[in-house]
């Protein structure tokens, strides 16, 4: 019979072997955008991440969790819309099977990179800015930053008019 799990945790070992390979090939810092949880989730599938693994073996200088694949960073549109919905063990775009954003990391992320040498960075290019949950997240032990999209900041002329081209398009 056919495992799930065994073959999403093979597909996780995938990840982690190309992580391997890329530390011991590039010999410079190498950061990584996960959404949060154990799975890479919409719209990838249940795929194990297996970023604690990551963090032990040091081959991570930056972990950027809270990353949405749905969702384009640059003008917020929907992304595979036809990928979400059940079948997700954990779903970050509606927080299922996982704690709210700040528990997570102070219960979960927080502790796994205590040890170790990896920083901590949470990306929130894909929600509006808001002064009290960035100053909240900030203030976790252990969170070193937040991470932004600068498209959205430079270019508000394409933001305005839905088109991602940045600057003043001519008619």
């Amino acid at each position: 019979e056919f495992d799930r799990q065994a073959w999403r945790d093979l597909l996780g070992d995938f990840i982690t072997a190309l992580l391997t390979e890329l530390r011991a090939a590039l010999g410079r810092p190498i950061g990584v955008g996960i959404a949060r949880g154990d799975l890479l989730g919409p719209p990838l599938g249940n795929t194990t991440l297996q970023w604690r693994e990551w963090i032990r073996r040091g081959l991570l200088d930056h972990l950027v969790v809270d990353q949405n694949s749905s969702q384009c960073p640059s003008m917020w549109h929907q992304l595979w819309p036809m990928h979400r919905g059940s079948g997700y063990l954990q779903n970050y775009l509606d927080g299922e099977g996982m704690p709210a954003l700040a528990d997570h990391l102070r219960t979960t992320y927080a502790p796994a990179v205590e040890a170790g040498t990896t920083r901590l960075f949470v990306a929130r290019q894909w929600r509006e800015r808001c002064e009290q949950v960035e100053r909240e997240l900030r203030a976790i032990p252990r969170v070193e930053g937040l991470v932004f999209s600068s498209f959205r900041h430079d270019n508000r002329a394409a933001i305005a008019r839905g088109d991602w081209r940045a600057g003043v398009l001519e008619k």
